[in-house]
C-alpha cells in the first residue's frame, strides 16, 4: 500500500469516521477551511494538535506522523469495508442535518406566522392599523435573520477532492432552497400586511376582516407573481454562480427551460394587461356622461315641457330629502303648507343671446345632474339634459364595466400561470 501523507490520511480516518470538515475542525478549535489545507496538503497540523488529532481517531501519533496504521495489510483488507461504512455514516450524518434544519426552518415560519396572528389581534381587536403592519414585519425580519443564521451554521464544508462533495452539494443545495422557501413565506406575508399601511382606512382605523383579507390576498397574489420571476431570472442565476447552488445536468436543461417559458407567457400577459389597463383609463377618462341616457330638446317649447312633466311626475312628498343648488343632500323636505302647497317648485328661465326670456319653466336641482346649452344657437337650443337617476344608473354601468376589465386582468394572469405549471409538468414527466 502507497504510504499516505499525514493530510490524506486524515482525510481517510475523517471519512471512515463519518466526519465532516467542520466537525473534525470544531473538535480541535480549527475552522473547517484549516482542515481542509491539512487535507490538500497544504499545510500540515500544528505539533501541539498532533495528540489531539491521534486521540479522535484512535491511533498513536506515530501512525498519524507516517500517514498509515503500524499493520497495513489489516488496513488494505479493511478498507473497503470502512469506506463503505464511512458513506453510510455521511449519509446519516446529511439525514440527520437535513431533519434538523426542517425543524430549524418550521420555526423560523412559526415566528412568521405568530408575527401575523399578534398583528391580527392588533388591528381586528384595538383598530390599529399602521401599529399591526409595524409589529408584524418586526417578527418576520426576526425569523428571515434566524433563518439565515440556521442556513449557515447547517451548511456543510466539503474540499474540492472530497469523496463526498456530491453528496453536500445535494445537501446545501437542499438547505438553500428551503431557506428560499421560508424567505418567500415571509414575504408573502409581508404583502398581504401591506394594505394596513396603504389602504387610507387600514392606516387610519384598521381594516375589517372582510376588507383585510381581499385586498391581501390581491397584494399576496402579485407579490407571489413578482418574486417567481425575480427569482429565476435575478437569484437563482446569483446563486448558482456562487456555487450556493448546485444542480446536475438534468436540472439546469429544465432551468433554462422555465426561464425561456416565463418570458414567452410574461410577455403576452404583459401585453394583454397593459391593453385591458388602456381600456380602464378609456373608460374612466370617457366619464359617467358616454353612458347615461339623455334627452335632446330642439325647442325652446320642448323643454319647458318637458321640465314641468319632469318636475310633476317625481314630485317630492313629504319626507323626502332637499337639495341645494349643486345636488348635495342638505336635510329633510319642508313640509307643504297652505301658503306653500309645493316647497320644491323653483322656477328658472331660458334666455337668447340678447337677454331676451324664452321661457319659464320649474327647476329642481335634485332631479337634474346637468343641463347643457347650445351657446351658439340664438335660442339655446337643442338643449340636453341629464337626470340624477340617468347618471346615478351610468355610474353603475362604469364601474361594471370597469370590474369586469380588472376581473380579466387577473384571469389571464391566472391563465397564464395555470399553462406555465401545466408545461412544467409535463417537461418533468
Amino acid at each position: 500500500m502507497e504510504k499516505k501523507t499525514i493530510g490524506k490520511f486524515i482525510a481517510v480516518l475523517r471519512k471512515a469516521n463519518g466526519m465532516t470538515q467542520k466537525d473534525l475542525g470544531d473538535k480541535l478549535f480549527v475552522s473547517d477551511k484549516t482542515v481542509s489545507r491539512w487535507e490538500r496538503d497544504e499545510c500540515t497540523p500544528e505539533l501541539s494538535l498532533i495528540p489531539a488529532i491521534a486521540e479522535i481517531f484512535g491511533i498513536t501519533t506515530d501512525e498519524l506522523l507516517r500517514g498509515e496504521k503500524n499493520n497495513p495489510d489489516t488496513l488494505i483488507e479493511d478498507e473497503p469495508k470502512l469506506s463503505a461504512k464511512a458513506e453510510k455514516q455521511f449519509k446519516a450524518m446529511i439525514f440527520g442535518q437535513k431533519r434538523k434544519f426542517g425543524n430549524l426552518s418550521l420555526i423560523s415560519v412559526g415566528i412568521s406566522l405568530f408575527g401575523l396572528i399578534v398583528g391580527m389581534i392588533i388591528n381586528l381587536g384595538f383598530s390599529k392599523g399602521l401599529i399591526s403592519f409595524f409589529v408584524t414585519s418586526i417578527f418576520l425580519m426576526a425569523s428571515t435573520i434566524c433563518q439565515i443564521c440556521f442556513t449557515a451554521n447547517t451548511r456543510i464544508s466539503a474540499s474540492e477532492d472530497d469523496d463526498y462533495r456530491e453528496l453536500t452539494d445535494t445537501a446545501n443545495s437542499a438547505f438553500v432552497q428551503k431557506s428560499i422557501s421560508v424567505c418567500l413565506v415571509n414575504f408573502i406575508i409581508f404583502s398581504f400586511s401591506l394594505p394596513l399601511v396603504t389602504v387610507i382606512d387600514g392606516r387610519n382605523f384598521g381594516l375589517t376582516f372582510g376588507q383585510w383579507l381581499i385586498y391581501g390576498l390581491t397584494f399576496a397574489i402579485i407579490a407571489t407573481l413578482v418574486a417567481y420571476f425575480i427569482y429565476h431570472f435575478y437569484v437563482l442565476p446569483s446563486l448558482i454562480k456562487r456555487n450556493l447552488l448546485v444542480f446536475d445536468q438534468k436540472t439546469k436543461i429544465r432551468t433554462a427551460y422555465k426561464r425561456r417559458l416565463i418570458i414567452r407567457l410574461s410577455a403576452f400577459s404583459t401585453a394583454i394587461a397593459l391593453l385591458l389597463g388602456i381600456a380602464i383609463l378609456v373608460v374612466n377618462n370617457m366619464g359617467n356622461r358616454s353612458f347615461a341616457d339623455e334627452v335632446v330638446l330642439e325647442s325652446p317649447e320642448e323643454f319647458k315641457e318637458y321640465m314641468e312633466s319632469s318636475y310633476d311626475k317625481n314630485k317630492y312628498s313629504d319626507g323626502d330629502w332637499h337639495f341645494d343648488n349643486e345636488g348635495n343632500q342638505v336635510g329633510s323636505a319642508i313640509i307643504p303648507d297652505d301658503e306653500n302647497k309645493e316647497p320644491f317648485k323653483e322656477y328658472d328661465v331660458l334666455l337668447d343671446k340678447q337677454g331676451n326670456v324664452l321661457c319659464e319653466y320649474y327647476y329642481h336641482s335634485g332631479l337634474y345632474a346637468r343641463i347643457e346649452y347650445n351657446i351658439d344657437s340664438d335660442n339655446r337650443c337643442p338643449i340636453t339634459v341629464y337626470t340624477r337617476e340617468a347618471m346615478i344608473e351610468a355610474n353603475g354601468v362604469v364601474e361594471d364595466i370597469k370590474s369586469m376589465l380588472t376581473f380579466a386582468i387577473f384571469a389571464e394572469i391566472a391563465i397564464f400561470a395555470g399553462i406555465y405549471i401545466i408545461k412544467v409538468a409535463k417537461k418533468k414527466n
